[in-house]
């Protein structure tokens, strides 16, 4: 028998290497089996069908939603990977997500999105002043509800413990946030810029006079000179504006909004920093 159908077999004084299956357990006779084994075979069924659940549960949310899904095969080897296709991710990089339904026995899963935008991110929490991100930027706290989303060198890994009534809706939802303060932030370095010392390179400079003119190169002059990128994260950009006296401004995608916070400080220079703007890109 395959796999998951054939669990154990025994041996007594009776009987010899009798095997046993979840099917026939309640049907033999004087097959001496104790409480123990049962309840370790119960523990076998349940840890087999576990990954089964997972992928059932997940699935049937995902066509709910209208997400395509592609399974990986591996020769001999179940299906533990699938291939999600997110219309509205607009990163390249992003067009395929790979949820991993994790090992049996355990209902945790996770997705993992491979990006080297993460990576620079990676480096700037090691300290590594080298990056495209300059001098003097360091790396914002995430909070206690994004815990489950973390980053390394390679990309980000979003590690959900169970499955829920709205897993893949809760997923969509991170990424959604995910992707739309990765886009901002990116934008806002485009704009301000990077310092890689204190004096830009007047070369680079001329460089970017002659390739690109007009109001929209005056505007992005005015904000290198006046803004400073001062911390990055993975749903925050933090920045100030660089005059007397000096603004601080929070941009903050949080959970369950559909827009980002926009926070300044002094709180006196504008009273309305605690609403939320549907700043979404």
């Amino acid at each position: 028998m395959k796999d998951g159908i054939l669990f154990k077999e025994y041996s007594s004084s009776a009987q010899s290497g009798k095997t046993v299956t979840y099917g026939n357990i309640f049907t033999e006779e004087k097959c001496c089996i104790t409480s123990a084994f049962y309840a370790s075979l119960l523990c076998r069924v349940i840890k087999h069908c576990s990954h089964l659940i997972k992928y059932a549960q997940l699935t049937t949310q995902m066509d709910s939603l209208g997400i395509s899904y592609a399974e990986e095969v591996v020769l001999w080897t179940p299906s533990s990977n699938l291939c999600l296709r997110l219309p509205f991710l607009k990163e390249d990089s992003w067009k395929h997500v790979c949820l991993r339904l994790g090992k049996s026995g355990c209902m945790s899963w996770d997705v993992r999105i491979n990006d080297p935008y993460y990576g620079s991110l990676w480096k700037v929490h090691g300290g590594s002043a080298t990056t495209e991100w300059g001098i003097g930027v360091c790396i914002a706290k995430t909070s206690e509800i994004d815990s489950h989303i973390t980053f390394d060198d390679d990309g980000v890994v979003l590690t959900y413990h169970t499955v829920e009534a709205d897993s893949i809706r809760r997923l969509v939802s991170d990424l959604r946030r995910l992707s739309n303060a990765r886009a901002f932030c990116c934008q806002m370095r485009r704009l301000i810029g990077v310092k890689v010392d204190d004096k830009r390179d007047e070369k680079a400079t001329s460089v970017e006079i002659n390739a690109r003119k007009g109001s929209r190169h005056r505007l992005s002059e005015q904000m290198r000179k006046t803004f400073r990128i001062e911390a990055i994260g993975l749903m925050s950009l933090w920045f100030s504006y660089v005059v007397v006296p000096m603004v601080h401004f929070v941009v903050e995608w949080k959970a369950g909004d559909g827009g980002c916070f926009v926070h300044v400080s002094p709180d006196q220079l504008w009273p309305h920093t605690k609403v939320c703007l549907c700043l979404i890109l």
